[in-house]
């Protein structure tokens, strides 16, 4: 079984010490907790699906598969998420998303996020043939309902 989990990423300054990825979990567990997430986790091939919503400038996922409940999140992107964020949040940034899998693994031990030392070579062909990688698949992907 795996994980699934979402990340704010605090919007402060690149070279910032606060900035950092804070994870909300949904199925399974965040990155903080490594063991194994058994049934409250989400099988390789179980499909689910996520909703992201934005109205004025609250942003309000919800994400569902027929295994787990129904989880829901809302965050209000106008304010700071801790006292370590910026206290306007991104009220001044544009915003954008982009569909994808966050391959957050990395061969270099540099940061525990970006570089966590992870299994692979760094040539994707070998790491692929290894399994040592990851990938996504969607089977609807809308924008605006459509």
């Amino acid at each position: 079984m795996g994980s699934v989990f979402w990340n704010y990423e605090r919007n402060l300054e690149k070279n910032d010490p606060d900035r950092a990825d804070i994870a909300y979990p949904v199925w399974g567990n965040t990155w903080e907790n490594t063991a194994e997430p058994g049934d409250a986790g989400i099988a390789l091939g179980e499909e689910f699906s996520y909703k992201i919503e934005v109205k004025d400038t609250t942003m309000y996922l919800t994400f569902e598969t027929k295994r787990h409940d129904t989880v829901t999140y809302e965050i209000d992107l106008a304010k700071g998420v801790d006292a370590k964020d910026n206290p306007n949040g991104y009220a001044k940034d544009a915003f954008y998303f982009k569909a994808g899998a966050y391959g957050q693994c990395s061969v270099q031990e540099s940061h525990p996020v970006w570089g966590p030392g992870c299994e692979g070579t760094g040539d994707f062909a070998i790491d692929k043939k290894n399994g040592d990688y990851n990938s996504v698949t969607f089977s609807a992907l809308k924008l605006n309902g459509k």
